[in-house]
């Protein structure tokens, strides 16, 4: 008799709700994740890749078996141009559900675009990911942009040379700031580094050293042809040695500074022939040599650190080369005229890329 009360006592027991605690703890884990999941299917849905890609993050730090979030992760990661990062995600996806053939397909499709990059007829794709329309901007609306500077951080920083206006956008399309620095101030060009920008005023003659709340650090130059002066700075590109190279497009030549505003030198002259330019526009530094877009003249031309000439680079039949951006070995020349031209400096594969053809994101 003593042990059929002690078993139903036992049984009684396991049944309070007090025991129960598990349970409870478990599904309020799950809904806190499920709370970050549906923020991130919001941003999803919007378009907002980074910013999903936080939420699902999020939610997996808490559940992290939580398989929506993973499957969506490795979207967003895709969808942001996280190559990588999605592949990875989609591998964690597989290993949860072993022998899925979709998971699988997606990770050899991503392994196969890697493997034929170089092989390709067209060896590089561009496509498009978000389009911003200043009209849908508000205040941060800007007109006549001519250049941009992301930074550590993807914010978008824009310059606008007819009005003379910097605007910063998070990496969604979202206004932060607009600075104007000068009533009649038409801004041109503009590049970051190590939470720095420097920023060029075509119309005062002078270029500003600003932080990412757009405050003025250092303001460079004045108008005249001397070392230190400028007449229409244009594109503008940090160096690796703590320098800065400003276009002095008006002047025929390019100047290096320290970030101090110290002269360092100038090279450069009004011509044709080598070493000469001929209202070049825009700079960009790989390694220890200087590449400048020579618009007038139609070409590249590539000078070391030290200002000393190397070659007139001529890759492609430009019309009016304008912005310049090297990443690696991957060069991008701008044309006014005939559109984008991209050339693989390590094995010299290039094209030329004037539409989207319908390719979106």
């Amino acid at each position: 008799m003593h042990k059929k009360i002690y078993g139903i006592i036992v049984i009684l027991i396991t049944l309070l709700p007090g025991n129960s605690f598990g349970l409870d703890k478990h599904v309020a884990v799950f809904q806190k994740a499920k709370s970050e999941v549906a923020k991130g299917m919001y941003h999803f849905n919007e378009m907002h890749y980074l910013a999903a890609i936080e939420f699902f993050r999020k939610a997996l730090e808490v559940y992290p078996d939580y398989y929506t979030a993973n499957e969506y992760l490795a979207r967003s990661y895709k969808l942001a141009g996280y190559t990588n990062l999605a592949l990875q995600q989609w591998q964690i996806l597989l290993d949860m559900a072993k022998e899925n053939p979709l998971i699988q397909n997606k990770i050899d499709m991503i392994n196969f675009r890697g493997s034929i990059y170089s092989s390709l007829e067209k060896p590089f794709e561009l496509i498009e990911t978000a389009a911003y329309f200043p009209v849908d901007l508000g205040r941060f609306r800007f007109s006549s942009p001519i250049d941009i500077a992301i930074d550590n951080d993807k914010n978008m920083y824009i310059t606008s040379f007819s009005n003379g206006k910097l605007v910063k956008l998070d990496p969604n399309g979202e206004g932060i700031f607009t600075r104007t620095y000068s009533l009649e101030g038409k801004l041109y060009g503009i590049d970051y580094r190590s939470g720095l920008l420097a920023v060029s005023d075509f119309a005062n003659n002078k270029v500003f050293v600003i932080n990412t709340d757009g405050k003025i650090i250092k303001t460079i130059g004045n108008t005249g042809n001397a070392e230190g002066q400028f007449n229409g700075p244009e594109g503008v590109c940090f160096g690796g040695d703590s320098s800065l190279y400003i276009v002095d497009s008006g002047n025929h030549r390019v100047q290096k500074f320290g970030l101090d505003g110290r002269f360092i030198l100038a090279f450069g002259q009004y011509g044709e022939y080598e070493g000469q330019l001929n209202k070049p526009t825009d700079v960009a530094v790989r390694n220890e040599n200087v590449y400048v877009t020579d618009t007038n003249n139609k070409r590249i031309a590539v000078f070391d650190d030290s200002g000393n000439f190397i070659e007139n680079m001529i890759p492609a039949e430009f019309a009016v080369p304008r912005g310049i951006y090297i990443q690696g070995n991957l060069m991008a020349v701008s044309d006014e005229k005939k559109g984008l031209f991209m050339y693989n400096m390590e094995n010299s594969q290039s094209q030329w890329f004037t539409s989207w053809e319908g390719k979106k994101k």
